[in-house]
Parts: structure tokens; C-alpha cells; sequence
């Protein structure tokens, strides 16, 4: 029986770890597609300046 607890504790605490990892995945996926528009609109720029 206290095995059974034991486990139940455990993934009871896993359960938010978890969630903030693949919360924090979201965000870092949300972030690099912003990143890499800013990085061709500099590019961009930086075309036109050299012109």
C-alpha cells in the first residue's frame, strides 16, 4: 500500500514539472519565428543602406 502512495506522490510533483517544461517550449517556439522575421527585416535594411 505505502508503494502505491509513493508513486501517487510522485507523479502528483512530476505533474507540474512537466508542465512548465513544455510551457516553456511553447514559448521558446513562439519567440524564434518573431526572431528570425526581425533578423530578415534588419537584413532588409541594411540592403537598402548599402545601396
Amino acid at each position: 500500500m505505502s508503494a502505491v502512495l509513493i508513486a501517487e506522490e510522485a507523479a502528483v510533483r512530476a505533474v507540474p514539472l512537466v508542465a512548465g517544461v513544455l510551457g516553456a517550449g511553447g514559448v521558446a517556439v513562439a519567440v524564434l519565428p518573431a526572431r528570425v522575421r526581425m533578423r530578415a527585416e534588419l537584413r532588409r535594411r541594411w540592403r537598402t543602406w548599402a545601396v
